[in-house]
């Protein structure tokens, strides 16, 4: 048995309870390089230090995965933040839900939108990346350091995501 999942586009008030979204939109706090450049400041709360932690910057590269999606496994990170930025311009899928026990009536999905990124909270409940068109790059920034940072949990009744229609 396998439920559907619709996918929503991706907004900074959307994706409030379960961290940032990084992008340019908005007013530019800032403005630098002789009137260039706009600075977007604190898009995103860096929380990695807790427990002896330390900012671990990684590139991960993620081959894309054809329509129906099936999520069967999610994964929390309970000591830090994780953020994910597209190095390219790219389609990509957000499958959240909020910190704490696994509920599967609270699973959302996100479309990504190109220039945008995502930070994750602290412990909310997330599936591996997602790419959609193409082989893509990730910047990830997370916790390094000693501890267990990382649980995985499989799902007994996996989501499909047929398209992006919702």
């Amino acid at each position: 048995m396998s439920l559907s999942l619709a996918v929503a586009p991706l907004t900074r008030e959307a994706f409030r309870r379960f961290g940032d979204v990084l992008d340019a939109s908005g007013r530019a706090d800032d403005i630098a390089n002789a009137g260039a450049a706009r600075i977007y400041r604190e898009r995103a709360k860096a929380d990695f230090a807790g427990e002896g932690g330390r900012l671990s910057i990684n590139v991960v590269r993620t081959a894309p995965r054809p329509f129906p999606i099936v999520i069967d496994t999610m994964e929390r990170h309970p000591l830090g933040a994780q953020m994910f930025a597209p190095l390219a311009a790219s389609d990509w899928l957000v499958v959240v839900a909020p910190p704490g026990a696994l509920d599967l009536d609270a699973f959302v999905a996100f479309r990504v939108q190109p220039g945008q990124a995502v930070n994750y909270r602290r412990g909310v409940w997330h599936c591996p990346l997602i790419a959609l068109d193409r082989e893509s790059d990730f910047l990830v920034i997370e916790r390094g350091g000693e501890g267990a940072n990382l649980d995985i949990e499989r799902l007994a009744a996996p989501f499909v995501i047929a398209s992006l229609e919702s």
